[in-house]
């Protein structure tokens, strides 16, 4: 076993590389099963839920006003009680992932994984306006972490394992490797090199393979990326200015709300943040949960103006209490900490509530039949206007599609799918 660490701890040498790709491919795997039991925690909580008010087809936007209402409420409510006085700690999110590798070698104790996912759950059960890429991306490092500190190895090879981790966790929540590995790279290991990015790739890949293998799990975003024409350039051009302030005001909202939200004891505001999320839903019950449904609605063209703006800023609004109340598995990181990178988590959730703002424009650029193309544009433009993370941001908006070759012909001007 020395003598392993010792390879380990020289990765640029073949030998050395070759075991931390193994590890990498092993921790992918523990990921992907961690993933599938979040997945099978969040409908285990859902279901009786869903049965208590009988809602049949077992999806937020077809419930009733009172679970509407309800649900969320309670759900805060309980969260709130659990984070004051069980679980005391708000150690969760992408920036702990960091500070973690900054200023620990890469050490994430468990203990705050297993809150997070037990949180997150329980969150995402419930209709928070929260999603589940932060609780991937933490219980994945922590599954990384746990791995080379269970096996000894030295702390380089610790800190690459908590990146495969965090690839892995990704990837088997929405089957998108090739932006996982993007993301960890240029995310939470802050750098390229060979030696991190084969086995992140092992990891990443191996991850989604377990989860695609034993359930599928992942959203898909059905688009059709035909009648995409170059002369809607400029106006896509302008839709990315308009993306970029709204960027900038989410983030700033976030800001103004966390010092009033903070005069208030936690388990409070995490009920305030639950409560705005449910008199919201009342109007608007596409903003509860992780939104896939929306979007794809979004995508086929079914809202109207009024409606696709109006669930826009109301996802916008009750995402902004949810991060400033620090709700598990939100992006309350990214404003607590204002000089550390925006969590994917925030992305994904203004990136939902801003797509169905957009399908419209297309009306307007072009007679051509490319409101799906600007949906799934509008995509990658939203998580784009946030600092630190543009290539993972596209890449996700591509692979989540299921084809990502015509996305990107699509996205630079060609002529897309026929």
């Amino acid at each position: 076993m020395d003598t392993v660490r010792q390879q380990l701890a020289d990765v640029e040498n073949t030998p050395g590389l070759g075991l931390l790709c193994l590890l990498g491919a092993a921790t992918g795997g523990l990921c992907g099963l961690v993933i599938l039991a979040l997945h099978t925690a969040i409908h285990t909580l859902q279901e009786p839920l869903f049965e208590i008010f009988g809602v049949a087809s077992g999806t937020f936007t077809d419930s009733s006003i009172a679970f509407r209402v309800a649900v969320p409420v309670l759900g805060a409510l309980l969260l709130g009680l659990l984070v004051e006085w069980v679980i005391k700690s708000s150690e969760y999110g992408i920036v702990h992932i960091i500070e973690r590798l900054v200023y620990y070698q890469g050490v994430l104790p468990m203990k705050a994984a297993l809150a997070e996912f037990t949180m997150s759950a329980l969150a995402l059960a419930t209709g928070q306006s929260v999603g589940r890429e932060g609780v991937a991306a933490h219980t994945g490092a922590t599954t990384g972490s746990w791995l080379g500190r269970q096996l000894g190895l030295p702390n380089n090879s610790v800190r690459t394992l908590v990146g495969c981790g965090a690839a892995a966790g990704i990837a088997a929540s929405f089957n998108t490797p090739l932006a996982a590995v993007i993301f960890a790279m240029e995310v939470v290991m802050m750098e390229y090199t060979i030696a991190g990015f084969a086995p992140i790739i092992l990891a990443a890949v191996t991850g989604s393979l377990v989860t695609f293998t034993f359930t599928d799990v992942h959203p898909r975003l059905m688009a059709d990326y035909s009648g995409f024409s170059p002369v809607e350039l400029p106006y896509l051009a302008l839709v990315g200015a308009l993306l970029g302030i709204a960027g900038a005001s989410f983030t700033r909202l976030c800001g103004a709300l966390v010092p009033l939200l903070g005069k208030v004891r936690i388990s409070l505001r995490i009920a305030l943040a639950g409560l705005v999320t449910g008199l919201l839903a009342v109007q608007f019950p596409q903003i509860m949960g992780l939104g896939f449904e929306t979007v794809n609605a979004s995508l086929a063209g079914e809202y109207a103006i009024a409606i696709a703006l109006g669930v826009g800023l109301a996802k916008l609004l009750a995402t902004s209490f949810a991060t400033a109340a620090a709700i598990p598995g939100g992006s309350s990181d990214s404003v607590r900490k204002p000089c550390a990178m925006v969590p994917p988590k925030g992305d994904s959730r203004f990136a939902r509530s801003t797509s169905t703002w957009i399908h419209w424009w297309s009306s307007v650029a072009s007679a051509k039949p490319s409101t799906r193309c600007w949906s799934m544009v509008s995509q990658s433009l939203a998580p784009i206007s946030r600092p630190t993370q543009p290539c993972s941001a596209s890449m996700l908006s591509m692979t989540c599609t299921g084809d990502s070759c015509n996305r990107a012909r699509g996205t630079h001007g060609g002529q897309g799918a026929q």
